[in-house]
């Protein structure tokens, strides 16, 4: 019987350049100067050096510069009066691409001369004056008209001005005020523009102060309050309030005039003085209080008792409690975080009741009582802000792990309660990458990010007022590997007899007659003998290279997996065997050789012709069982290689590609529990490879702001 084995490997996509320009971002494009001095700039894909891209500029190739990393090409271009055109072309192993843009270059014209702006009344600058109003005039040059000229009076822009077109004189009439006035004259055209300043000082005649106030009287608690009434000072620090020849505080209203005083008056005379002055004089008036303290009766201090609950879930909350021993419900004082707050205070039963509206978190309630020592009582009140934690689902990719073919990627992912796009950042490789953010839809989307060839970790932060996510991705970027042909296994002589090639197997016994015919076989073997010749590869022996000797004959038993054909990549037309074997083979030559399992078989060397029943039984089960032993070493050689290739992987430390091909190994032999505990393993290695990864970006970016803040 014989076999055919074939295999289909999948051709990696291929994809042509890419070509768009960012500037200029429109085609046709119109550069309007004195000069066509101006440049370009286009981002192109999928190639690898600037030897594959050839930009022109009006069909005559010119000099640009590319960055390999962002995939931009710009350079510098001088246009032509008219029409220009802007040819990218860039080329790979898969194709050709060109993209061209359009840029119409206007000349400009020549311009106005500039305006220039002259103040021509006041002659000076600063100008003083008693007048209330005073005429400003200037001459304003180069404007097409009162529309090209502006004024601005004491910071507040005004159009109460007049322009005279012929003899370009401008007129303002300025209504002063006391102190420093100021006028900013402008005037605009296509050139540019010219301002002016001019500042005119009122001075007003020199009064005197004077100080009004009656007669004080004292009140039985030993307190006066009083106002007067001080003219013509200029602030507070022109005035003093003295009690017995001390100086006394007092609030100062410089709007009335008005000064006000609340003293505390000693047993006897309180003479009480009013003083003020200016650069023109001075002033004072003087009043004397008597005061004799009455007979104090026992006072007994207030008691506070508040009897509200200390939290509360609503922004209203019903203050209440009790204050004793007060006779005036104007002693009574209710604060909130320090402000007062109305209150409903009863005499007749003590009770205190306020409606407050809380603030999120601590709110500080101080219940103050002012008769006798007075008395005060605070209360800590907390009101949580109700809140929704955050939540998210993942769109593109659909776990936080992924391997693309390509190094453009884009990541989504479906949030619930983020407010605002501040509340989320987005890293590629420890550096800030940037987003969009949907606030009704709530999808984050990541576009465009450019991946490096291997492990790119992405981390996704987002949160609310009560709650913070972090999602770390780790995304491959395997760039397409060509791979050399090389020999699989050692290259062999079928030799002379039968005997010098033997291959059993589950499906037959096969020799050197075999192979006179378009002979292959892939999968499961007992048993094969050959003997090597220069050029091949090494055979695997317990996962590891075996080399063999030419001229040696080799015998492998056991559990063998091997692929014989002479047609492998590589093997140039030789037979070549690729055996794996999990025990080290017999070999020798002369009489030191192993003994071929077909030797007594074959129908030269001194063989046997007859084979054993037992030979003849297997064969006939094995015409039975054909179809299902294929199909068995297929999925066994595609499971065994897979295994192999991850285990390669997983030596070299490429976790990502290791895991691609345990997966598939886990795909083709599910009820297998090595490619699945080696992805568990690999899931966890990722995961803490793209944190270690984001926390050292996240440190290096800190040291550098640090860094910055010191040397600032």
């Amino acid at each position: 019987s014989q076999m055919t084995a074939i295999i289909y490997e999948e051709e990696l996509p291929c994809y042509e350049p890419t070509i768009s320009f960012i500037n200029p971002s429109t085609s046709p494009f119109e550069h309007i100067g004195k000069t066509g001095n101006t440049s370009f700039t286009a981002n192109i894909g999928n190639v690898s050096n600037q030897n594959m891209i050839v930009v022109k500029l009006n069909g005559s190739a010119i000099s640009f510069s590319y960055n390999a990393i962002s995939g931009n090409t710009s350079g510098a271009i001088s246009l032509i009066e008219g029409s220009n055109t802007v040819s990218v072309s860039a080329t790979n192993e898969c194709g050709n691409t060109t993209s061209e843009t359009i840029i119409t270059y206007v000349g400009v014209q020549d311009q106005l001369p500039p305006p220039i702006v002259t103040i021509t009344v006041p002659n000076t600058n600063p100008y003083a004056t008693s007048n209330s109003t005073e005429t400003i005039t200037a001459t304003v040059l180069n404007v097409a008209g009162v529309n090209d000229i502006s004024a601005i009076f004491n910071g507040i822009p005004t159009t109460n001005f007049t322009y005279n077109i012929t003899n370009k004189v401008f007129s303002y009439n300025a209504h002063l005020v006391d102190g420093i006035n100021s006028l900013i004259v402008s005037g605009t055209n296509t050139a540019g523009t010219d301002s002016k300043t001019q500042t005119i000082t009122k001075s007003e005649p020199c009064v005197d102060p004077a100080v009004n106030f009656d007669q004080p009287t004292a009140n039985t608690n030993g307190y006066a309050s009083f106002f007067a009434t001080v003219e013509n000072v200029a602030n507070s620090n022109l005035i003093v309030v003295s009690h017995n020849g001390s100086s006394v505080p007092y609030t100062y209203d410089s709007g009335t005039g008005k000064v006000s005083v609340t003293l505390t008056l000693v047993e006897g005379n309180n003479i009480v003085g009013i003083s003020a002055s200016n650069t023109c004089g001075s002033a004072l008036s003087e009043h004397n209080i008597p005061y004799t303290a009455p007979i104090e009766e026992p006072c007994v201090n207030p008691r506070i008792r508040i009897t509200s609950a200390l939290t509360n879930e609503n922004t209203l909350y019903n203050f209440s409690g009790y204050v004793t021993n007060i006779t005036d419900v104007n002693n009574v004082i209710v604060r909130l975080n320090g402000s007062i707050i109305p209150s409903t205070f009863s005499l007749g039963n003590g009770s205190l009741t306020a409606t407050v509206t809380l603030v999120e978190g601590n709110n500080t309630i101080v219940v103050e009582a002012n008769e006798c020592d007075g008395a005060s009582s605070t209360v800590t009140v907390a009101y949580t802000l109700p809140c929704a934690p955050v939540a998210y689902s993942l769109i593109m990719p659909t776990s936080t792990s992924g391997i693309s073919a390509t190094a453009d990627y884009m990541i989504k992912v479906s949030t619930e309660n983020i407010p605002t796009s501040s509340n989320i950042a987005t890293t590629l490789n420890g550096a800030s990458v940037p987003f969009t953010f949907d606030a009704n839809s709530g999808m984050i989307s990541c576009s465009d990010l450019s991946l490096v060839e291997g492990d790119n970790p992405v981390v996704l932060t987002f949160g609310n007022a009560c709650s913070n996510e972090t999602i770390y991705f780790t995304i491959t970027y395997e760039a397409p590997i060509v791979e050399e042909l090389v020999p699989c296994g050692p290259r062999f002589n079928p030799g002379n007899a039968d005997w010098q090639f033997c291959l059993e197997t589950p499906s037959g016994t096969y020799n050197r007659a075999d192979l006179l015919t378009n002979f292959s076989y892939s999968g499961p073997a007992t048993s094969v003998y050959f003997k090597p010749i220069a050029g091949g590869g090494d055979a695997i022996v317990n996962g590891q290279p075996y080399s063999v000797q030419n001229g040696q004959y080799y015998l492998f038993q056991g559990g063998l997996t091997v692929d014989v054909s002479s047609s492998h990549p590589g093997s140039m037309g030789h037979w070549e065997i690729c055996v794996n074997s999990a025990s080290a083979p017999v070999f020798g030559n002369g009489n030191n050789r192993p003994v071929s399992p077909c030797e007594n078989k074959s129908a030269d060397g001194g063989g046997n012709d007859l084979e054993s029943e037992a030979l003849k039984k297997g064969k006939t089960e094995a015409a039975k069982t054909k179809a299902a032993a294929e199909a068995k070493a297929k999925n066994d050689a595609a499971y065994n290689s897979a295994i192999q290739k991850g285990d390669m992987y997983y030596n070299s430390k490429k976790w990502s590609s290791a895991k691609q091909y345990y997966n598939q190994a886990a795909t083709l032999k599910p009820n297998e529990t090595y490619p699945k505990d080696k992805i568990v393993e690999l899931d966890a290695v990722l995961k803490t490879d793209a944190q270690k990864k984001a926390a050292a970006a996240a440190k290096a970016k800190a040291d550098a702001a640090a860094k910055t803040k010191a040397a600032a």
